[in-house]
């Protein structure tokens, strides 16, 4: 994936980055609006092994290989759940490789049915404090907790709680949302911190 300059994500929407030696985990972070669930593929000597899924929440980062990253290429493809409506996400990568609905690894990513198969973009780790990093990006760049109030802004929305704009800014209407969709729920303010709360949020934007 790299990152495409439209309002939508795609596939192809995260940045390309140079490739870094091999040295650490492999981390997957989410820097976009949307939670993601995961696939990564791993190429080495012309075979390709596929694992996922990993979930992660907009502004989390999450290790997806553990060990020495040894890749002649690090593939990636990501998904939304249906809360969202229409997928942001055009599957235009320009690899396919094995997937499953629920958790898998293959150790052939190319030895399954093409309906078992999902599109996979090319994505070269950046080099972090976290070791090798996938980035998970959209246009309006992000940082970790940007992307994370963007993500409940998002999902208020979609729930009936008017938090637009989706712009990652802490602003009146945005707490006012908040403040209603606890309040209707009888949370305390504690639960916008607690890692459970963007199933709540997605809970109840279905």
């Amino acid at each position: 994936m790299i990152r495409a300059r439209t309002s939508c994500l795609l596939v192809a929407a995260l940045p390309l980055l140079a490739a870094v030696p091999a040295r650490a985990d492999l981390t997957a972070c989410n820097r976009t609006s949307y939670r993601m669930q995961v696939a990564i593929g791993i190429e080495r000597r012309a075979n390709v092994e596929t694992r996922g899924w990993f979930r992660l929440d907009p502004g989390q980062c999450s290790k997806v290989l553990d060990g020495a990253l040894e890749a002649d290429m690090t593939y990636v493809h990501a998904r939304t759940p249906p809360a969202y409506g229409s997928a942001p996400l055009p599957q235009n990568g320009n690899e396919s490789f094995c997937v499953r609905d629920s958790d898998f690894e293959f150790p052939d990513a190319r030895g399954c049915p093409l309906s078992q198969q999902a599109r996979f973009a090319p994505a070269k780790p950046s080099d972090s404090d976290k070791g090798p990093t996938i980035s998970l990006a959209e246009q309006a760049d992000y940082d970790a907790g940007q992307a994370r109030l963007a993500g409940i802004q998002r999902l208020l929305s979609i729930a009936g709680y008017d938090a637009n704009p989706i712009d990652g800014v802490d602003g009146a209407k945005t707490q006012g949302a908040l403040a209603r969709f606890l309040g209707d729920r009888k949370l305390a303010p504690e639960a916008v911190s607690q890692p459970d709360f963007f199933d709540r949020l997605i809970a109840t934007a279905r």
